[in-house]
């Protein structure tokens, strides 16, 4: 139960957004008052930030 609830936190569900369908398209947009891709650029540069952002650790992590 430990293992799934490791799996689970560290492997949290994704969304990709490079293959929405049409309702979560629409959803978003609703959510946001944005269109989609504006809404897909975003979440793209915002994942760029949190890598670059995490690369430090990683490396230090990795390196143990």
């Amino acid at each position: 139960m430990r293992d799934e609830f490791e799996n689970s936190r560290n492997n949290p569900p994704k969304v990709d957004l490079n293959n929405a369908s049409e309702d979560l398209i629409e959803k978003l947009e609703a959510k946001f008052g944005k269109p989609f891709a504006q809404i897909k650029a975003e979440a793209d540069l915002q994942s760029l930030i949190v890598d670059q952002k995490l690369q430090p650790l990683k490396a230090v992590i990795l390196s143990q």
